[in-house]
């Protein structure tokens, strides 16, 4: 995105193979995605990093997806 061309700072949600069942989670196709193991967005496990210290992507969401972390992340603040 161009904001993203333009930030040093970007924020990002933890990935983990800790499931909990929360609504702050977002379930993913670990296969679809490239991971090993069966994961969830944590969506409550928000972080503002610089993009410098980010080392790549790990895998790409669908839109489909994204619209669900969208939501989470709104259960997640309280919005």
């Amino acid at each position: 995105s161009e904001v993203l061309e333009v930030r040093d700072l970007v924020t990002v949600a933890e990935v983990t193979t800790s499931i909990r069942g929360l609504t702050v989670e977002v379930k993913i196709d670990h296969v679809v995605v490239g991971l090993d193991s069966p994961s969830v967005i944590n969506c409550d496990g928000l972080h503002t990093v610089t993009q410098a210290s980010l080392t790549g992507p790990i895998g790409r969401a669908s839109e489909d997806v994204m619209r669900e972390v969208c939501s989470a992340i709104n259960q997640a603040v309280g919005c």
